[in-house]
């Protein structure tokens, strides 16, 4: 019981290490995403929709 699960999550690759930074930094998405590695974020399935929103507002695309 040292581990539970919370949810699912989607992993968003950037394309590179100052994109992920600059996102997950950010104060409009910050709380809605974690690093993962080197260029890679972690984004909970729930949160989806409104971290897209937070990111094209931010300037930056995202494939679905």
């Amino acid at each position: 019981k040292a581990l539970k699960t919370l949810g699912s999550a989607v992993l968003i690759e950037c394309r590179d290490d100052e994109t992920a930074e600059t996102i997950a930094a950010h104060k409009e998405t910050e709380a809605l995403c974690l690093r993962a590695g080197q260029k890679t974020l972690v984004v909970r399935t729930g949160h989806l929709d409104k971290f897209r929103e937070r990111v094209r507002l931010l300037g930056f695309g995202m494939a679905s």
